[in-house]
């Protein structure tokens, strides 16, 4: 009878306490790998390619974890095209995140990878090394966030 009764207070414990879940967010399986080899960067400065941009560190994380890119990927705009699209409110971590930069008119400039908890990953400039940042900077800015889906 004690095993029992230990065992519902285990199941009361479990459940979730007015509508929240209690247990941390976990990303999906085959973001896993995009999210590791994003943070192996952290710290490191980027420096491949032509242009060195932010779209080509995204690219080269992506296709180590084994996404396929699109095509220009180089290219920030490109990627408004890729993967899956999702609202802000759908969030999860190992998505991508596009935004413009200058004027509200502007186009696509900058992409960044969303962590959880509100960071974000990116390679800011040529003369900085990919950083944490909190997605606040850039939430209005946002043209576009998509979820990496294997083809």
């Amino acid at each position: 009878m004690k095993l029992l009764h230990t065992a519902a207070i285990a199941i009361a414990m479990a459940q979730p306490v007015g509508g929240q879940e209690r247990r941390p967010f976990r990303p999906y399986i085959e973001h896993a790998s995009l999210l590791s080899k994003a943070k192996a960067w952290e710290g490191k400065y980027y420096r491949r390619g032509v242009a060195c941009q932010c779209a080509n560190w995204v690219g080269e994380v992506a296709s180590s974890s084994g996404f396929s890119l699109p095509s220009g990927h180089s290219m920030a705009r490109s990627w408004l095209d890729w993967g899956r699209p999702i609202n802000i409110s759908s969030l999860r971590p190992g998505d991508v995140v596009i935004t413009w930069r200058g004027s509200r008119g502007g186009s696509s400039g900058h992409i960044l990878i969303y962590l959880g908890s509100n960071e974000c990953i990116h390679r800011p400039t040529q003369s900085k090394p990919v950083q944490r940042i909190s997605l606040d900077i850039y939430k209005s800015k946002i043209l576009g966030i998509r979820r990496p889906t294997r083809n």
